[in-house]
């Protein structure tokens, strides 16, 4: 039995959605979960710096804001034109699941 037989939904945390050939004809919906650029930043550098020197730290900043930033910014415009729904990155997890419910038409 193949997941999609077994359950209703499945959530994929992949880029490009609808973009990616492939997986195109096994979308429904492409959600797209937006998230300001210093938001995610910080996020990052939480996540991933909070065990790094203050050089390591520096240097991914100047990378961000020398190439790294510009890449976010293309991608962000690229993935939103082709989505089902963008949601705000930045809302509690409980209200981003209520959007993803509304526009699936999930009742639960």
């Amino acid at each position: 039995m193949s997941a999609k037989d077994k359950f209703p939904f499945i959530f994929v945390d992949f880029p490009f959605g609808y973009k990616h050939k492939a997986l195109k004809p096994y979308i429904t919906k492409a959600v797209y979960l937006k998230t300001p650029l210093d938001v995610a930043f910080a996020r990052q550098l939480i996540r991933d710096y909070s065990d790094k020197s203050v050089e390591e730290i520096l240097i991914w900043a100047q990378t961000y804001v020398d190439s790294a930033r510009q890449i976010f910014i293309d991608y962000d415009a690229f993935v939103s034109e082709d989505v089902d729904l963008i949601i705000d990155g930045t809302l509690p997890l409980i209200e981003q699941l209520n959007s993803i419910k509304k526009v699936m038409q999930v009742t639960n």
